[in-house]
């Protein structure tokens, strides 16, 4: 027998969390997890961070997650503690970010004599975690413990990262016991066949103008160095979705900026009109990363994936790679050893948007950011219209650009941000939102003034659901219903949570107040009453021709 931990069904949860380097959980306390609590308590080394809303814990867990590539821990109470933080683990979920979620269950053994939060059947929760999650899996005894968490560990990061589920009844949480913990083996990546990565080298060297898509799977597979040389080999332009900004240095010359059809700018639609052959790496080609669907189909595709569910869903590849990202591009380097090819685009540089001097325009309020931070800041997006101006916004490095845009979550930036600056103290950290989404989960404000956390929020303030008022002007003939939000005496609000504010009124302004919030040692709020009659600068380009 090896390291055997005598205790609590909870004592040797933890101690398995401990083996696998968790560092911290996110979560609220109930009392189905009680026992789990103590034993935090009583093992000291792991963090238990306490949120102010389930959804919360999962939006931070997801963070924790896109930026390190291991899973976050979240953990929740039976029932609507659970059904609470599915907000989240469903983000996740949809994004590709490793989670381990722990559940609280009511006890196992006497299951259906009406305990609280208990449902009709005994998996009823486990079902309802299912959408949300690659794995389940739940304790029905102390001795379970072990092999379970090292399975969910190995898991949530095989193939696709993804959210997996392990639930506690909380009678095995307390039942005494004895088992020994073990650490997960992480699984090697999946490589694509040696004879698609050889027919893919030949369709590159045929091509004269190959582009580079880079979509999430670039983050989440680490293989932006690897970007860069195939990039550098080719001479190809990099264009990326929104979840593939940082893959390549936005003031790297062969960047070329979001490839979002519509979306995106003029000037790099018209290269995206030119190429002869598109490398996606790590795209789902969804609605919101394609511009709906306005992304010109190349005339041959060749689209690596971990995921075969991914491929043909809505540009017919010439040729499919299953594999991890990494590890494709790797192999295919090797296959193109001693191939160099120049450059073959220009792009012309636009000058920015005409706006109101006297007015706060999203895309002036984007480049004041972007000119405030450090190069190696994180910011955090939230859903909306603040969301899409941000998608013009520079991004220097990888895993620090963290939006909610596949499954388009309201209410992820603020927590989100949280969860990063807890886990990169030594960064400069900005969560961006609108006032719709910052009401979903602004009292989380005092989780970050409790922990001392330098996070500049900046709220993006039109006094609407500003993306939905503009679409509602644009498809209903102007006929706008339940968007319009009174406004908010911030003072006191902010007062009450003890939390320093900063306001923006005009345009002078912004430049000078976002440099001191980012300067900030403390959390601060950055108040920024936008023209509420400003449209994000992607939208304006997307729909210009129709206004």
């Amino acid at each position: 027998m090896g390291d055997e931990v005598k205790g609590r069904g909870a004592d040797i949860l933890v101690e398995c969390l401990v083996h696998q380097g968790v560092e911290r959980v996110f979560g609220i306390p109930g009392t189905h997890v009680l026992a789990v609590y103590d034993a935090l308590l009583h093992e000291g080394s792991i963090e238990a961070v306490l949120t102010r809303q389930e959804a919360s814990a999962g939006f931070m867990a997801d963070a924790c997650g896109r930026i390190t590539g291991e899973p976050g821990v979240c953990l929740a109470t039976a029932g609507p503690g659970l059904t609470s933080m599915v907000n989240g683990v469903a983000e996740a979920f949809v994004e590709s970010s490793p989670m381990v979620v722990l559940g609280g269950a009511v006890p196992y053994h006497t299951f259906g004599q009406g305990y609280y939060h208990e449902l009709r059947h005994l998996d009823d929760q486990i079902a309802f975690m299912r959408p949300f999650t690659k794995w389940q899996g739940r304790a029905e005894r102390v001795d379970d413990i072990p092999d379970l968490v090292a399975e969910a560990f190995s898991e949530a990061t095989r193939d696709r990262p993804r959210p997996v589920y392990l639930e506690l009844p909380k009678d095995i949480m307390e039942e005494e016991g004895e088992a020994e913990p073990r650490r997960s083996e992480r699984a090697s990546r999946k490589r694509a066949k040696t004879s698609d990565v050889k027919e893919a080298g030949t369709l590159i060297h045929q091509s004269e103008r190959p582009l580079i898509l880079a979509g999430g799977g670039v983050q989440i597979s680490g293989a932006w160095e690897e970007v860069r040389a195939l990039a550098e080999t080719l001479g190809a332009p990099v264009a990326t979705t929104i979840t593939g900004k940082g893959s390549l240095p936005a003031d790297h010359p062969l960047h070329l900026g979001l490839g979002c059809g519509l979306l995106a700018m003029q000037e790099v639609r018209e290269i995206l009109l030119q190429m002869d052959l598109l490398i996606a790496l790590g795209c789902r080609f969804d609605e919101i990363g394609s511009g709906g669907w306005t992304l010109p189909a190349p005339d041959k595709l060749i689209h690596v994936n971990v995921d075969r569910e991914e491929f043909n869903r809505a540009y017919e590849a010439t040729l499919s790679l299953e594999g991890d990202v990494k590890a494709v591009a790797q192999d295919l380097l090797k296959s193109l050893k001693g191939l160099r090819k120049k450059p073959w685009f220009e792009l012309k540089s636009q000058p920015p948007p005409q706006e109101d001097k006297n007015t706060i325009g999203l895309g002036k309020a984007v480049r004041a950011l972007r000119e405030a931070l450090p190069r190696d800041a994180i910011v955090t997006c939230d859903s909306g219209n603040s969301q899409v101006a941000m998608f013009d916004f520079d991004v220097y490095e990888p895993r620090t650009y963290l939006s909610p845009t596949g499954f388009n979550s309201m209410g992820f930036a603020l927590p989100a941000a949280i969860g990063a600056q807890i886990i990169r103290p030594e960064r400069s950290v900005a969560a961006v939102f609108g006032d719709g989404a910052f009401f979903m989960n602004g009292m989380e404000l005092l989780t970050a003034v409790e922990r001392h956390l330098p996070v500049s929020f900046f709220l993006f303030n039109d006094g609407s659901y500003g993306i939905l008022k503009f679409y509602q002007d644009f498809m209903y003939e102007g006929r706008r219903t339940s968007v319009e939000m009174p406004p908010v005496d911030m003072q006191s609000f902010t007062k009450g949570l003890g939390i320093d504010l900063l306001t923006v009124e005009t345009a002078r302004e912004v430049s000078q107040v976002f440099h001191e919030a980012v300067q900030n040692d403390s959390p601060v709020l950055v108040d920024v009453r936008v023209d509420p009659k400003a449209k994000a600068p992607p939208l304006e380009r997307a729909y210009r021709p129709q206004f």
